[in-house]
């Protein structure tokens, strides 16, 4: 991880920023430790760029469309490196988030069989959209498990709910019921957004390193090849 601020590389790729996430605990940190790599190998990558730059700027032998081209070709290999990475990353994120998406969105079934459950649902049928969704997310908040579970763990329709706003209630009775797995849903989408943007600003940062957008580049390498093929016809 970098530990000291190279003011030529953007804040945003210090990996310190992991720690800014919401959910981020000590509890929740080992979930995001390849986020953190990734992007402490972007942030060295990108600050060694500038470095083959300065040192390809003192060498006396190269002008400096050598100097371009080389410190592009470093950029280039380090830019697919890092990429790999990230998409790494990126994949261990989002097959965990999937896992708890899962997990927070399973049927509810544990007391709708209680034995006033019946009656719940017949109360909250008769209740206004309003009153009904009102009698329900304070079970959520009060943890009130017979009633939630009761309009949560049986057929929408027996307590006038849609399949739609039941589903959304269910996720919410779990989130209420394991903070902890919300907790940890939330950071490792909160990471998996910042790796997506810092994957599309990676590009644009190396560029800034070698100090020369890719056309310009392309065109002294198209250049340098068109040479060098000129002294290989020559001697041949």
């Amino acid at each position: 991880m970098a530990t000291n601020i190279d003011t030529r590389v953007p804040l945003d790729f210090n990996p310190a920023v992991v720690q800014g996430l919401d959910g981020y605990a000590e509890s929740t940190a080992h979930l995001v430790g390849e986020t953190e790599t990734a992007l402490s190998e972007a942030y060295q990558g990108i600050a060694q760029v500038y470095d083959a730059r300065a040192a390809a700027d003192r060498n006396p032998v190269w002008n400096e469309a050598a100097r371009v081209i080389e410190t592009y070709n470093l950029a280039e290999r380090l830019e697919g490196k890092l990429n790999k990475r990230i998409f790494t990353a990126r994949t261990t994120l989002e097959r965990g988030i999937a896992t708890l998406e899962q997990e927070l969105s399973a049927p509810v079934t544990t007391k709708a069989s209680h034995p006033v459950a019946s009656e719940i649902r017949a109360y909250a049928k008769g209740l206004s959209t309003g009153e009904r969704m009102s009698l329900i997310r304070g079970a959520i908040a009060e943890g009130d498990e017979t009633t939630a579970t009761a309009l949560l763990g049986a057929p929408p329709y027996l307590s006038g709910l849609d399949g739609k706003m039941q589903a959304l209630l269910t996720r919410e009775f779990h989130e209420r019921m394991n903070p902890e797995a919300a907790k940890r849903v939330r950071l490792m989408k909160a990471a998996d957004a910042l790796l997506a943007d810092r994957h599309s600003a990676l590009g644009r940062a190396l560029e800034k390193a070698i100090g020369a957008p890719p056309a310009k580049v392309r065109a002294l390498r198209e250049a340098k090849t068109a040479a060098e093929r000129h002294f290989v016809m020559q001697a041949s």
